[in-house]
């Protein structure tokens, strides 16, 4: 009488099978293959003689009696053959295929293929892993991961190669999956648990195969898998990862595929996970979280757990957020007569909503540095044409008032043209030019507002008209310096379509008379800035951001500098929650800039040696997110170019191409003390910022892709940075005086 093997209780099957995996050391495709076959004759009632690899027993001659069996089933039926069958035929194909019957194999799937709805392997395949599920308590959390995803491959792959490549990739993973018990014992005879160990890893390896391929081939498989999350938390748990911050299991899978591979180069490693992180655009906050748990791969503890403190923080910055900064600034401008400007209400309120973005002392070390400058308001111009016409006309900070109330009223007189070396810009431009209590008549260019207004003044001019030399230029704002105070004409700035017309009618022999009135208010103010202290890192080694928070008194300066304020409070908020970076992080938010760089200049003339020695690095971000960009990183000698070279990399690496820019923004102060710089602009100006320094300059003034990848690459760089400065070299001290900064200002206007 045949031995009734099937019949035994379900637990000696695993018995057996586990007692082969010993034995070999290894499960081979003929053991899996008679563990599924036995299971299929089980599920279907049979009973037979098993022992593996006879050729001549009474199982393989019960095998062929129910390959007959199931054929004639399906030639006969019209309707799809029972689960059993389909189980029994898939067992029998997989017998056959371990000891070489490939012809018998394809006889078994071309059956299948008959079908008038035909089931995929897959589909075959899952009702036997179903009935082996059924076999063991211990087995049928894994086993229903597994028969989650082969529904999904299911109900998302057609009946074609890629499907039978697929369950291909099921077999040679869940051999291992299935017959291998979590809980296998790490004590044993001498040599066997380690045996027992190799075969463990195996395991984990060969989920994490089975994960990777099961998500690159169905998009369907986050689905499968968070339905059935519970039991596969059992195999996360092996890896000791938890959920937390898992949003996306195909991108998951692929970051474990890299840590698989064996690679160690930190950069090639990390690459391909921003990468994929990027390519589908997701949210990470919490995978570092995850990532960090994989770091029990020996060889990357030093690497890859440190690196990724902080992989994410450029990360975190999303285009949304950055826009809500912008919202929040353009509506206090808006609230307080369309300006964030120095010395007035809305620069205040500025750097309350900064202070409260910061959220206090809880993350951050933070110093109010209170500093007094001159300030200057123009509270009227009326600028009257030769025939009476009213003359949109812009004043200057720290203009000069003409007497009142009437003003200047005079005749104009023109200053020769020179396109070359400037009108205006030299004494002996101004030879011949009788300007005695007249009012001077300058095209722009070449050389500063303050050269030209100050030679009109030398020659007896009451005043001047200054207009531009591009007729697609606007009026524009900016500053004559607070040094210039007093020893200037007044001036009132008009577009080239005024004030050509005027030079025409000059140069043809006319003398036009204007009149023009200027009431300033100039008084000493008090205003302040913000200094941020990370807690984290070494105070003797800083890495420092700056921006500056204040706008020009005659818009709200949403790109200049809304734009870079958001990109360092995104970083900022980014670096909240970690704890063991190696160098401390500064952020400063500057005033008084559009007066002259003012209060950078008063920061940096106020450190020690020894404060300014512990700065390693400075990065300034002014106007990043310019309408018609081009991407402009500083970078004027290799000790710049050290924390350059990231943004640059950045930046280029993502297909836009960079160039370098001089001095003309809050870094000046720290050039001059010899310490190594860096930062990213997008153009002043038409035709990258038509609105520059202008009432245009609102919410709509922001090209967004360029705002969204600079405030990236600043978070980037300001993260490798963090975490080494070895690359960076140490600096000396400059005897420059920072405070002498002619000629270097952006804001001095031209």
């Amino acid at each position: 009488m045949m031995e009734a093997f099937l019949l035994r209780p379900k637990s000696s099957i695993c018995d057996k099978v586990r007692e082969m995996c010993f034995a070999i050391g290894l499960v081979d495709q003929a053991t899996l293959s008679l563990a599924l076959a036995e299971t299929a004759l089980y599920s279907n009632g049979y009973t037979g003689d098993m022992h593996s690899g006879r050729e001549n027993s009474t199982a393989l001659k019960h095998y062929n009696l129910s390959l007959r069996f199931t054929s004639q089933k399906i030639q006969t039926s019209n309707s799809v053959p029972s689960d059993e069958i389909l189980i029994t035929i898939i067992g029998l194909a997989n017998y056959d295929m371990s000891i070489g019957r490939v012809e018998r194999y394809s006889t078994h799937l071309a059956g299948l293929e008959t079908l008038s709805e035909p089931p995929t392997i897959t589909h075959a395949l899952a009702k036997t892993l179903n009935a082996l599920c059924n076999l063991s308590p211990v087995l049928s959390d894994l086993c229903s991961v597994l028969l989650s995803l082969t529904r999904v491959a299911k109900a998302s792959l057609h009946w074609e190669e890629s499907t039978f490549r697929y369950c291909e990739t099921i077999l040679h993973s869940s051999y291992f999956l299935l017959l291998v018990p979590r809980h296998i014992p790490s004590e044993g005879p001498e040599g066997h648990s380690s045996r027992i160990s190799l075969i463990h890893q195996a395991v984990r390896l060969a989920a994490l195969r089975f994960l990777v391929t099961a998500a690159e081939h169905s998009h369907h498989t986050l689905g499968a898998i968070q339905y059935r999350k519970p039991q596969l938390s059992h195999l996360l748990a092996d890896y000791e990862i938890s959920w937390d911050g898992l949003e996306e299991l195909r991108v998951w899978v692929l970051v474990m595929a890299v840590v698989t591979e064996g690679t160690h180069d930190k950069s090639w490693m990390t690459e391909r996970i921003a990468i994929t992180i990027e390519r589908l655009d997701l949210n990470w906050t919490e995978l570092k979280g995850t990532l960090r748990q994989l770091a029990w791969v020996d060889s990357f503890e030093s690497q890859f757990s440190q690196f990724l403190r902080f992989w994410d923080t450029f990360l975190m910055i999303h285009v949304a957020i950055l826009n809500q900064t912008l919202q929040a600034l353009y509506k206090i401008a808006l609230d307080n007569s369309n300006n964030r400007a120095f010395g007035l209400p809305g620069y205040k309120a500025s750097l309350d909503f900064v202070l409260t973005r910061l959220g206090g002392g809880n993350h951050f070390d933070i110093t109010v540095q209170p500093f007094n400058h001159l300030f200057s308001q123009t509270r009227k111009i009326v600028l009257t044409g030769p025939d009476g016409e009213h003359v949109d006309a812009v004043s200057l900070q720290y203009n000069h008032a003409t007497p009142l109330p009437g003003g200047v009223a005079a005749p104009l007189a023109l200053d020769p043209m020179d396109d070359v070396r400037g009108s205006g810009c030299f004494e002996d431009q101004w030879k011949g030019i009788d300007a005695q209590g007249k009012i001077a008549l300058i095209k722009r260019g070449k050389c500063q507002f303050a050269n030209k207004l100050k030679l009109a003044k030398d020659n007896g001019a009451s005043a001047a008209v200054v207009f531009n030399d591009d007729p697609k230029q606007t009026a524009g704002s900016g500053s004559l310096g607070a040094e210039n105070f007093g020893k200037l004409a007044p001036v009132a700035v008009v577009t080239y379509d005024e004030g050509n017309p005027w030079a025409e009618r000059l140069r043809g022999g006319e003398n036009p008379e204007v009149n023009l009135t200027i009431d300033v208010l100039t008084e000493n103010r008090e205003t302040w800035q913000i200094i941020a202290d990370t807690k984290a890192g070494d105070s003797n080694s800083v890495v420092m951001l700056g921006a500056h928070l204040d706008s020009i008194q005659e818009g709200p300066g949403v790109n200049d500098n809304g734009s870079g304020v958001a990109a360092l409070l995104s970083i900022a908020e980014s670096v909240k929650k970690y704890k063991h970076f190696k160098n401390k992080l500064r952020f400063a938010f500057w005033g008084a800039e559009e007066s002259g760089m003012i209060g950078s200049t008063y920061y940096v003339s106020n450190l020690s040696k020894d404060e300014s020695s512990k700065i390693r690095f400075y990065y300034n971000y002014d106007m990043i997110a310019s309408p018609q960009p081009y991407y402009i990183v500083y970078a004027d000698s290799d000790a710049h170019k050290s924390g350059a070279k990231y943004l640059y990399e950045f930046l280029t690496g993502k297909g836009y191409p960079a160039g370098r820019f001089g001095a003309s923004s809050d870094y000046v102060g720290f050039l001059e003390l010899g310490i190594p710089s860096s930062g990213i602009f997008t153009g002043a100006g038409a035709p990258r910022d038509a609105c520059y320094h202008t009432l245009c300059d609102d919410i709509k003034n922001i090209n967004q892709e360029a705002f969204l990848i600079n405030a990236k690459a600043a978070g980037y760089a300001a993260a490798s940075l963090a975490l080494s400065v070895d690359e960076v070299p140490m600096h000396e001290n400059s005897s420059v005086n920072p405070l002498d900064r002619r000629g270097v200002a952006r804001n001095i206007v031209r």
